[in-house]
Order: structure tokens, then C-alpha cells, then sequence
């Protein structure tokens, strides 16, 4: 029967926030990363978004030197 499926409704929902809840709590209890894990972590993080940054900056340097100079070459 279509309407008895197992998978629907708002129980189903319930269940599979409950699963994803009881997952996310395992995770943390194993994971118990020490102050310089987390601080590599965000090392890591922190230097890759100034590489992107870095990217960002000489490309918009490049479109300003074009705009304003009409050539795409070196400035000096």
C-alpha cells in the first residue's frame, strides 16, 4: 500500500534527526582534538583563505591597471 510506507511522515523526520544526533554525539566523544590540534586547524584554515585572498587582491590590482591604463602589460 503506498500510504503505509515506513519512510513517511513526520516520525520518519524524527528518526533521522535523532540518527544524525546520535552520530554527531559519538563524533564528539571520540574526537577530543587538544589546544594545538585546534589551533593547527585554524592555522590551516587561516593560510588558505589569505592564499585566496592573495589571489583576489592582484586580480582586482590587474583589472584597476586595465581600466585605468588601457594595457594589460606590466606597469613598469
Amino acid at each position: 500500500m503506498p500510504g503505509s510506507s515506513a519512510n513517511s511522515g513526520p516520525a520518519s523526520s524524527r528518526l533521522h534527526s535523532l540518527r544524525r544526533l546520535k552520530l554527531f554525539v559519538w563524533f564528539q566523544e571520540r574526537m577530543q582534538p587538544s589546544d594545538l590540534q585546534v589551533t593547527l586547524v585554524w592555522s590551516g584554515l587561516i593560510g588558505f583563505c589569505g592564499a585566496l585572498c592573495s589571489i583576489a587582491f592582484r586580480f582586482c590590482t590587474d583589472v584597476v591597471h586595465k581600466a585605468l591604463t588601457g594595457s594589460a602589460g606590466p606597469g613598469f
